[in-house]
């Protein structure tokens, strides 16, 4: 109940950079991961640098809890949006850096271009 009070006070007071990091630090780490990855997915960017840092750089246990709270605060699972705001490399490697932490093994097959049969 505060904290929402406190949040759009402090949107109401604050501008720029710092609205944004003030804003961003309010949440625990793993809400701000999950706050910071969906930005990233929804602004209309190429450069999608900050959702690859953030899953490469967790544990295999943060990317699960961070999985749980990304779906409880967006409703919608990650790999979904992943699936539905990235294309290319960039979707491939997300979506295998959170399976593969999520499961522990790599449990599927990928196909490679060019591969020899």
């Amino acid at each position: 109940m505060y904290s929402d009070e406190l949040l759009k006070r402090l949107a109401s007071e604050l501008s720029g950079i710092l609205e944004t990091a003030v804003l961003l630090w309010m949440h625990d780490p793993v809400g701000r991961d999950a706050i910071v990855i969906r930005q990233v997915l929804l602004a209309n960017v190429t450069n999608l640098d900050a959702t690859t840092e953030v899953i490469g750089s967790r544990t295999p246990s943060q990317i699960q809890v961070i999985k749980q709270t990304y779906n409880s605060k967006f409703g919608v699972f990650l790999e979904q949006d992943i699936e539905g705001h990235s294309s290319g490399d960039h979707q491939n490697s997300c979506l295998h850096m959170s399976f593969i932490f999520c499961f522990g093994v790599y449990q599927f097959s990928v196909e490679c271009p060019g591969e020899l049969e």
